[in-house]
C-alpha cells in the first residue's frame, strides 16, 4: 500500500494512547488490588466506551454487530491474559520485549502472507530495525540484562520495567529457568494472538467499518477476560485460603476497588488506541499498521521517565534514547 498520510495520523493516536494506557495502573500502584482485577478493569472500561460509540454511530448510520469483530476479540483477549502471566513470571522487561518482537513478526509476515502486502528487503530490514529498537528500549541494561535469564526478579515497578529490588539469590539456577523459559513462551504466544488481531477484519469480505468491528471486539474480548480473571481468582483464592491458619480470619471475598476508577480510565485509552490502530490498517495495512503501532513502548517509556522520574541513571535513560532513534528508524523505512 502506498504511503497514506491519514493512516500515520490514526497510527500516532493509537501509539500515545497504548503508551499511555497503563499510567491510570502506575496511578493505582499503591492500593490494594491485583493484577487480576486490575486487568478486569481494564476490560471493562474498554467494553464501556465501546457502548458510548455503539450508541453515538448508530445514531447518525446503521450500526451491525460483525462477527469477525468478535474473532479479533478472543484473540485479543487471550494475548492480554497470556501477557499478564508472563509478566508475573518473567518480568515486564523481558515479556514485553518478546511480546514486541513476536507481535511484528506475526503482522508482518501475515499481511505479507495473507493479504499479498508488499515485502522487500528494505521492508525487512525496517522491521528488524524497529525489533531491535524496541528490545533496547525493554530489557535492562547489564548486568541485570545477563541476570534476566539467571534468576527470579521480583515483579517490575515502572512503565518500563525497571525494578531497584535487589534480585533474589536463594533461587538456583536450576529452578529458575524453568518458569522464565515457560513466560517467555507465554509472552510469545500473546505476541502472535495480539499481532494477528486485525487479521479477521482484513479476511471479512463485508468490508466491515474499523469502528464497528473494534465496538465488536469488547464483547468477546471482555468474555474472554471475565471467564480468565475469574478463573485465575478462584485458584488464587483457594491457594491463599490453603495456605492461611484456621484460626485467622479468611480474608474478603471481593478486594476493595481501589484504582478500579483508574484502570477503566486506561480501558478507554485501550478502545480508541484499537480503533484507531484498526483504522490504520485499513489505510495502510496489517505489515506495516500494526508494527509501526509498537512505538507505543517509546511514549510509555517517555512518561516513565519524564512524568515518574522511574529512571535517574544516565546509562539507562542513553538505552532508552538509543532505542527509540532506532526503532523509530525502522517504523520511518517501513513506510517508504
Amino acid at each position: 500500500m502506498a504511503f497514506s498520510v491519514a493512516g500515520l495520523a490514526f497510527s500516532l493516536v493509537a501509539i500515545f494512547s497504548w503508551g499511555t494506557a497503563l499510567i491510570p495502573l502506575k496511578l493505582a500502584s499503591g492500593k490494594k488490588n491485583g493484577v487480576t482485577l486490575m486487568t478486569l478493569g481494564l476490560s471493562s472500561g474498554y467494553l464501556l466506551s465501546a457502548g458510548v460509540a455503539a450508541l453515538v454511530l448508530h445514531s447518525v448510520e446503521e450500526l451491525e454487530w460483525v462477527s469477525s469483530g468478535l474473532i479479533g476479540g478472543v484473540l485479543w483477549g487471550l494475548g492480554k491474559i497470556l501477557v499478564t502471566r508472563a509478566v508475573a513470571g518473567a518480568g515486564l522487561a523481558a515479556a514485553q520485549a518478546i511480546q514486541c518482537v513476536f507481535n511484528i513478526g506475526a503482522a508482518f509476515v501475515a499481511g505479507v502472507a495473507l493479504f499479498d502486502e508488499p515485502a522487500s528487503a528494505t521492508s525487512a530490514v525496517a522491521v528488524f530495525l524497529l525489533m531491535v529498537g524496541l528490545v533496547t528500549i525493554a530489557v535492562p541494561c547489564p548486568p541485570r540484562c545477563s541476570a534476566l535469564f539467571a534468576s527470579q526478579l521480583e515483579p517490575p515497578e515502572g512503565l518500563l520495567g525497571q525494578t531497584e529490588r535487589e534480585t533474589n539469590k536463594e533461587h538456583s539456577e536450576a529452578n529458575s529457568h524453568l518458569p522464565h523459559i515457560a513466560a517467555l513462551g507465554l509472552a510469545a504466544v500473546s505476541g502472535v494472538l495480539i499481532g494477528c488481531q486485525s487479521v479477521p477484519f482484513k479476511l471479512d469480505k463485508s468490508e466491515p467499518s474499523s469502528w464497528a468491528y473494534t465496538i465488536s471486539q469488547s464483547i468477546s474480548q471482555f468474555t474472554v477476560i471475565v471467564i480468565a480473571c475469574g478463573t485465575l481468582f478462584v485458584i488464587e483464592r483457594r491457594r491463599v485460603l490453603a495456605l492461611q491458619p484456621v484460626e485467622e480470619p479468611r480474608p474478603p471475598l471481593i478486594p476493595r476497588p481501589d484504582g478500579i476508577l483508574l484502570a477503566l480510565g486506561g480501558g478507554v485509552l485501550l478502545f480508541v488506541a484499537a480503533a484507531c490502530s484498526t483504522t490504520a490498517v485499513s489505510l495502510m495495512g496489517l505489515s506495516v499498521a500494526q508494527p509501526v503501532a509498537q512505538l507505543n513502548m517509546v511514549v510509555a517509556g517517555a512518561w516513565g521517565i519524564y512524568g515518574f522520574h522511574e529512571v535517574t541513571n544516565p546509562l539507562e535513560i542513553v538505552r532508552f534514547f538509543t532505542g527509540c532513534v532506532v526503532a523509530v528508524a525502522g517504523a520511518v523505512v517501513l513506510q517508504v
